[in-house]
């Protein structure tokens, strides 16, 4: 179930006393509020103290758990993940994300730079775009 949101209708002619008396009334309700979120967390505060212990040991035994399964995957990519990506198991799935590989310079040099350098060691890997000579086009 999803909130809605009230359509207020707005009220024309108000006294002076009617605005004063709502005015209050929100101030009221929005201390309320206040008071039972702080009084919440502080109880879900001393719930995690008294549960500190538990919750340690068992972030513990993730840690340790999740370290198993990432050495395991990582001895075994050549040969479980050679076709898939991702492998299901009963209790989850354990896999490697590929992202989309990207190119950066080194520090110093910009993609001017790098051209130059492919141009002269490796042309086969600078694009040479043609593109009609529109100055002299239009000089003609």
């Amino acid at each position: 179930m999803t909130a809605k949101r009230e359509k207020h209708k707005v009220q024309v002619n108000i006294s002076i006393e009617v605005m004063q008396e709502a005015l209050n009334s929100y101030a009221i309700s929005d201390a309320q509020i206040v008071k039972l979120n702080a009084d919440l967390d502080l109880k879900i505060a001393k719930l995690r103290e008294a549960r500190a212990d538990e919750l340690a040991r068992f972030e513990k035994e993730k840690t340790e758990s999740f370290g198993i399964v990432q050495a395991y995957a990582l001895e075994n990519k050549a040969t479980q993940f050679s076709k898939k990506k991702s492998i299901e198991y009963a209790h989850g799935v354990i896999g490697f994300r590929n992202g989309t590989p990207k190119l950066k310079t080194k520090k110093g040099f910009t993609w001017a730079a790098v051209t130059k350098l492919l141009a002269e060691f490796l042309p086969n890997y600078v694009r040479k775009t043609e593109e009609p000579a529109k100055d002299m086009l239009l000089a003609d």
